[in-house]
Order: C-alpha cells, then structure tokens, then sequence
C-alpha cells in the first residue's frame, strides 16, 4: 500500500519520538522530504542508531520551524546525522530528552547542537534539557548563543553532574569593593540577560546552596544593576538517591533561602510590582519504599 503525502502542508511532525516496538528507521528513510516541509512549525525526532549518510550533504532549511524535540533513544543514539544538516532560522524552542533515565557511557553529540544554533542565527527563547548527557562545555556554549532566552530547565544525568560552573556563569552577582563594582562571572556581559524562568536540579546539596544564591542575585535591584530581566519563577530540585538526608533540615534550608527571596524583592519597595517571583525547592526521593504489613 502506497500514500501519497503532501509534505509542503505539515505543520508538524514527528518521527519515531515514542517507538513502542523498537527502531522504524522511518526517520532515516524520511529525511530527504524535510526539504519539503516548508509549512512546518513544530519537529519532533527520536534518535537511534541510524545509518546517516543523508541528503547527499545538503543543509536543509525550515523557514517556519519554532519548536525542536529531540529524544535519546539507545545508548548508541548518535544527534550528529539528525541536524547537522538542518537550518532553522526561526527556532524559538528546543527540547532535549531521553526516553530512559539511564547515564549512557557512549558521547552521543559533541557541538552538534550549539552549532545547529549558530548556524541557524535563530532567536532561542525556550531551552529544556532533561533526563539525558550534555557536558557543561556544550550546554554553555548554547547559552552563550542564545542572548534571547527567556525560560531555561536543566535536569542533568547523572544527577551528580558537575554544575558548578553553569550556575556561577549564570550568578550576575556583583560585589562592591572600594566603590566599585565588580562582576565575578562572564566578563564578556551577563549570561542570558532576558531569563525570566529557570530550573536547576541537583543530588548535590551544595549546588543547591549555588542555585538559589544565583537566583537571588537576578531578582529586583540586583538584577537591575547587572543590566538582566528580573526572575519571574525560579525552581530548584533536589534528588535524595539514597534517602539518607535528614527532611526537617531541608525544609528548614527551603524555608530560610525562601525568606531571603522575599526580602531581597522587598527591598525595592518603588518597584514591587516588577519583583513577583515565585520560588520552590522540591525535594525529590525516587524510588523511595513503602512497606505495609499483610497478615
């Protein structure tokens, strides 16, 4: 049975993003009609292990594209054959996920997607990663490419990744020192100057402590003396793995770093209407037992 589609119409497609009996290769098989999606607006791709020898090298660019899923699929996914042929010049939001919360030992990007960003000169205005491997090296160089950006969630994997230096590169604090201000982070100008959401999570508490210094510092006055949009929802998240933190001491940790949001919101009493920000330290405890007695 054949059907003939008319590509040029889509609006949206999607291509083996939640395979329910394995790889289809319907991606690989496809991809050449991309170039003929013209009226697309919204992709969304699972990768697996696909022979991608695709398109004869030939970039392909979607003019009207804003939304990008892109879904790990294996362990042996490889993004490079996905979109390092694909040019979108209007990509607003670009989704990043896998379909198993495992940490796969096999690198399965490099700079694929800051360079997708670059050359695309798009506008980015939604980053979600979540669930999936992304080295800090390539997760800031997108964020360097993407001055536009209002909303940004990141949920590492593993959870213990090392995102330290993500969160003082996003920090605009800036301490005073003989009348002087001086700035501790990109000297270059402030990471991400229009953020307005962001979500962090961690199974390391003292990234946590670093996550809601970082929002503290774009909220209110801070924000405005960094020359960055002030923070309308931050949201951290901790992952308890092994069940062995103590709760009461986090809800305390949550309590007090709330109460310093509200009073460095409170101190600009002029422009209190601009400084509604709403926070959340969420303890998250996987896989966490019950017991119940059966007689």
């Amino acid at each position: 049975m054949e059907f003939i589609l008319c590509w040029e119409n889509l609006a949206e497609v999607a291509f083996e993003f939640a395979p329910h009996n394995g790889p289809s290769f319907t991606l690989a098989r496809q991809f050449r009609n991309f170039a003929q999606c013209q009226n697309l607006t919204t992709c969304s791709l699972g990768i697996d292990r696909t022979p991608w020898h695709l398109n004869d090298g030939q970039f392909i660019t979607l003019l009207h594209l804003q939304t990008l899923r892109i879904r790990r699929l294996s362990p042996y996914a490889q993004v490079r054959g996905a979109i390092d042929l694909l040019i979108l010049p209007q990509l607003q939001t670009l989704e990043i996920d896998a379909s198993f919360l495992i940490s796969w030992n096999q690198r399965w990007h490099n700079r694929n997607f800051s360079s997708l960003l670059a050359r695309s000169g798009c506008s980015l205005l939604h980053l979600s990663i979540q669930d999936v491997d992304f080295p800090n090296d390539e997760l800031m160089r997108c964020l360097a490419l993407s001055p536009s950006l209002t909303s940004f969630r990141f949920i590492p994997c593993p959870r213990s990744q090392n995102i330290s230096d993500v969160i003082r590169e996003i920090d605009v604090s800036r301490i005073p020192t003989n009348g002087q201000i001086l700035e501790h982070a990109n000297t270059t100008g402030p990471l991400v100057p229009q953020l307005r959401e962001v979500t962090l999570a961690s199974s390391v508490k003292k990234y946590l402590d670093q996550m809601l210094r970082m929002f503290r510092s774009r909220v209110g006055a801070r924000a405005r003396a960094a020359g960055v949009a002030t923070l309308r929802r931050a949201d951290a998240v901790f992952f308890d793995l092994w069940h062995v933190t103590d709760m009461n001491r986090l809800e305390k940790f949550a309590s007090f770093h709330a109460g310093l949001v509200r009073w460095s919101t409170s101190m600009d009493k002029e422009r209190d209407h601009e400084n509604i920000l709403e926070t959340s330290v969420v303890v998250n405890s996987p896989y966490l037992p019950e017991y119940i007695d059966v007689q």
